[in-house]
């Protein structure tokens, strides 16, 4: 009687967090950060290693622009499930926000980290398409002596031209406009349009080229989102 006693304390106990988690989810869907931090952060004081609720509490962090907490659940979820490709992938991103937004001198405590753990995204999961790019947009951005190479963006690029004619024509471009090549840019670009065979995107393709490929102006939050948004079904990956 005991052991059925504890049985469905346990179903209850599941479905009261799971509803917990989804109510904060919902808000934070509904740009209502305030309150699904409050909510998140109160389950975490009892539950501090659910991955789910981690990982909502680092997108809010991520959506408000609070990077060291960002960073802080990001590292616990790559610490609590080192092999999961998207963690690895947000921890990343959450580095590199945080690298914009402090000196040069001091953002080098965060670029090595970056990396690895945007290189470990890639080896957990080879199709991972944000992982690609924004190895890419680190060595042309990075200068060599830390760690930056032009080489391995190329290279990257084509890896990416092999999962996703679009994304791979997009990378190009962006690397040829990263050189001073705009006319070249302007053709792969022009390319990367007809390899996507939808001419209802052209605008949003436009959007994303001229915002994000090609002046690369968007932050990485914003990024995220468009890029979700746009890319093929068949390649894409659940970035945010």
């Amino acid at each position: 009687m005991n052991a059925i006693r504890c049985v469905i304390c346990l179903m209850v106990f599941g479905v009261q967090a799971n509803t917990i988690k989804e109510r904060a989810n919902i808000l934070y869907q509904n740009n209502l950060f305030d309150e699904a931090k409050i909510i998140i952060h109160n389950f975490l004081s009892d539950h501090p290693s659910d991955l789910e609720a981690l990982e909502l509490a680092g997108d809010i962090a991520i959506a408000q622009k609070n990077w060291d907490e960002a960073i802080i659940f990001f590292e616990k979820l790559v610490r609590l499930n080192p092999n999961n490709a998207d963690f690895q992938y947000k921890y990343g991103g959450a580095l590199g926000m945080k690298a914009l937004s402090v000196s040069r001198w001091d953002s080098l405590s965060y670029l090595g980290n970056m990396r690895k753990a945007f290189e470990k995204s890639i080896q957990l999961d080879s199709h991972h398409l944000g992982a690609y790019w924004a190895l890419i947009s680190y060595h042309c951005e990075v200068p060599g002596i830390l760690g930056g190479n032009k080489k391995k963006a190329y290279k990257l690029a084509q890896v990416l031209m092999q999962m996703s004619t679009f994304d791979g024509l997009l990378a190009h471009a962006f690397l040829a406009q990263h050189e001073g090549k705009d006319k070249l840019a302007d053709k792969l670009y022009q390319e990367a349009i007809f390899s996507n065979h939808s001419k209802k995107h052209e605008e949003q393709m436009w959007l994303i080229y001229n915002q994000i490929t090609y002046k690369n102006k968007l932050p990485f939050d914003a990024f995220l989102k468009f890029t979700k948004k746009y890319r093929p079904e068949a390649v894409a990956k659940k970035l945010t």
